[in-house]
């Protein structure tokens, strides 16, 4: 799989932690 459908598989807590990190 590719990391950009793994990214929609994480739940919406985990993105926004990656978005908190990237800010």
């Amino acid at each position: 799989m590719t990391r950009g459908f793994n990214c929609l598989l994480l739940p919406s807590s985990e993105i926004d932690l990656l978005v908190k990190r990237r800010e």
